[in-house]
């Protein structure tokens, strides 16, 4: 049945003609948005219109918080602890996905900052048209201490929303007289890890904090009449700096894609039972590159586990210790471990390490850190934690084959830059590229036991990359891919830049087998264009038999600003519902639409 699905899908895309998006160009003296401003597709010409949806500072409908207010951790709103450097708004706006619910459609807006948050505004949608007219801070995970950097996520098929937590707080480090992240400076001293002391500013008191709370994919959905959220957070995938999960149409099978800057993995779960991600079993990535382009790719288990079974270490402050899951030492002047452990290099930290053993009080270490400190015990297992900058993940529906971005080919991802296996050896590319897996049923990990899933990735290869030149990249192409999200009726690819290397970033769309992508948005300078999400069908008239439209979701971080605005944004909220291009370096994070997109023909009735 799927290999019929994906002939009669790849059929009618064959016989449909290829979508063609009016180009944007590279450079323009308008320094506000411009976005393409039509696709040709089936030969039929579709407008598209770039809608300003929210900024920053706005608050639509004129009540509720102002647009990206931070909360404490009981999720008040503007009435929060926080300390200098850090501001009670979070100019940090990022991934967009539209639950439908009782409510109606709801438009939910990660903030990535340390201490984040979840907003939800209320969407209308009207003659083929789409605004704001409302929005409000929800705070789902604020009974265990609130959000932790949400970058990207997904709306899973059956209707709710997969978030993240990114830059895991390192828990070896954490001092829990202070309730901070402090690490060796390098001269006798002790550093505090920014992220984490922000995100300890929320608290009355720093000691209230507890690094194995952070580092999760929690699942939100819109249970309330109102639109209000409701969540938790998915244990059994494990905890890394995770930059979104994406569940394929079997509803079992997640890949998790690790936002390391760098010796970092890639991860799948498969679900013990479709559409319930509370339990199941975690397989790391072996990658082996047997060209410049990629290689095949086997699966080391790390065990099954439940939600259930872990949710009492982790949300507890206190409940274990990193030394009760693993054994540590730094190497000596020679690189060289203390007898039993390992020397092994993640998230840009070589480390001497081992399992702990077991005792009455954790019986279980090896299964504990598999979850709580994923990527180390993966680095133990023999995993390929070469990775740099795992980014968006998107699934190719009619090829089988599953999507990740890397911001950069570079580092570990090289020959020889690595204290592990050296199974990825990659041309350097600092300018990034996409890279597919093939998937197929019936394989097998790598102790020969089966993989219960019909997804499985058995290689990886680079099929989009960046065009580096003497001077940094080429803006014939993509630049340091950050989000990604694939359009099943148009074919297409959507490819946001993160980067500092181009003074404008950057929206491409690319069909596989193309020769090049195609510029369709073009940000203001020092942006991040990000966010990325293809709503459903919204605002169709059933009784008439007319389809809803459906619109691209863009977030453009912190614009004009040269570096990450991580203190106050330096702009004056006064500005609500003033667009973009209208006031000299408006630095406000703002959420567009890019859309109507063409739409699938309704079904034969």
């Amino acid at each position: 049945l799927r290999g019929a699905a994906l002939w009669l899908l790849s059929t009618a895309l064959a016989t449909a003609a290829p979508a063609q998006f009016t180009p944007v160009p590279a450079t323009s003296a308008d320094l506000g948005v411009l976005a393409s401003a039509g696709v040709e597709w089936d030969g039929v010409a579709h407008p598209l219109a770039w809608t300003e949806l929210i900024h920053v500072g706005d608050r639509p409908g004129g009540t509720g918080p102002r647009f990206g207010t931070l909360a404490d951790h009981t999720g008040r709103v503007g009435a929060s602890p926080m300390r200098p450097p850090y501001a009670d708004l979070c100019n940090e706006a990022d991934y967009n996905g539209v639950l439908v619910g009782p409510a109606g459609p709801q438009l939910i807006t990660h903030f990535e900052c340390p201490r984040g948050g979840l907003y939800r505004s209320s969407l209308v949608v009207e003659d083929r048209s789409i605004r704001v007219s409302q929005t409000r801070y929800d705070g789902p995970l604020e009974g265990i201490g609130g959000g932790y950097n949400p970058c990207a996520g997904q709306i899973t098929p059956w209707g709710t929303m997969l978030s993240s937590e990114e830059y895991e707080p390192n828990a070896r480090s954490w001092d829990a007289t202070s309730g901070l992240i402090r690490s060796p400076d390098g001269q006798g001293g002790w550093t505090d890890d920014p992220h984490y002391s922000r995100l300890a500013s929320a608290f009355p008191d720093l000691r209230d904090t507890w690094p194995y709370r952070y580092g999760w994919i929690p699942e939100v959905d819109d249970t309330g009449a109102d639109g209000s959220l409701s969540g938790s957070r998915h244990y059994s995938m494990g905890r890394f700096s995770h930059e979104m999960a994406y569940v394929l149409p079997d509803r079992r099978t997640v890949y998790l894609s690790d936002d390391g800057w760098s010796s970092v993995g890639w991860a799948m779960f498969v679900a013990d039972t479709a559409g319930d991600l509370s339990a199941g079993t975690l397989y790391v990535a072996q990658w082996t590159t047997t060209s410049e382009t990629g290689g095949p790719v086997q699966w080391i288990s790390l065990g099954h586990a439940t939600d259930d079974e872990l949710a009492p270490w982790v949300e507890r402050k206190g409940a274990i210790a990193f030394s009760d899951l693993l054994v540590a030492a730094t190497p000596d002047d020679d690189g060289r471990c203390p007898e039993g452990l390992e020397r092994v290099r993640t998230a840009g930290r070589t480390e001497c390490l081992a399992f702990a053993a077991a005792t009455a009080a954790v019986p279980r270490p090896e299964l504990l850190a598999s979850r709580l400190e994923t990527r180390r015990a993966a680095a133990l297992k023999g995993a390929s934690i070469e990775f740099v900058k795992g980014e968006g993940v998107a699934w190719d529906a009619s090829r089988g084959r599953v999507l990740m971005a890397l911001s950069s080919i570079s580092q570990e991802m090289e020959a020889g830059e690595t204290t592990g296996p050296d199974t990825v050896r990659l041309p350097s590319n600092p300018c990034g590229a996409v890279v597919a897996g093939d998937t197929a049923a019936g394989v097998v990990d790598t102790d020969g036991a089966p993989i219960l899933s019909a997804h499985v990735a058995t290689n990886l290869h680079i099929v989009l990359a960046g065009i580096p030149e003497q001077q940094g990249c080429s803006n014939a192409g993509i630049t340091n891919p950050d989000n990604i999200v694939y359009d099943d009726t148009l074919d297409m690819l959507f490819v946001g830049e993160d980067t500092h290397k181009q003074p404008r970033p950057s929206l491409w769309g690319w069909r596989p087998g193309d020769p090049a992508p195609t510029r369709l948005l073009l940000a203001p300078p020092h942006a991040e264009v990000t966010g990325l999400h293809i709503t459903q069908a919204l605002g169709g008239h059933e009784l008439r038999g007319e389809p809803g439209d459906r619109w691209l979701l863009v977030s453009v971080q912190h614009p004009w600003a040269e570096r990450y605005p991580s203190s106050v944004p330096p702009f004056d909220v006064q500005l609500e519902g003033t667009a973009h291009g209208t006031r000299a370096k408006d630095q406000r994070s703002f959420v567009g639409a890019l859309g109507p997109l063409p739409r699938p023909a309704p079904p034969a009735r």
